[in-house]
């Protein structure tokens, strides 16, 4: 019995692995036949986002530490009392 799972699990993990081949492939070549038009858009609007990302994260980095000290302070007045 033991011997039937594992065979079962190994077909099963080789059809998965199968069908991701396939979907990857399909993929590639739907990526392969776009017009350079819609891939020139495409790439704009990356380098768009990725201009705006620094901006981000720097903004959330600043706020987390703003947080992490008004609670630092929070717990400070708690302990004083």
């Amino acid at each position: 019995m033991s011997r039937l799972s594992r065979t079962i699990r190994s077909l099963v993990q080789c059809a998965y692995l199968l069908c991701t081949f396939i979907c990857d492939a399909v993929w590639f070549l739907q990526l392969c036949l776009r017009s350079r038009a819609a891939l020139a858009a495409e790439n704009l609007f990356l380098r768009q986002q990725l201009t705006l990302y620094p901006e981000f994260a720097v903004h959330r980095h600043s706020r987390r530490a703003e947080l992490l000290c008004l609670q630092g302070r929070a717990t400070e007045k708690v302990r004083n009392t």
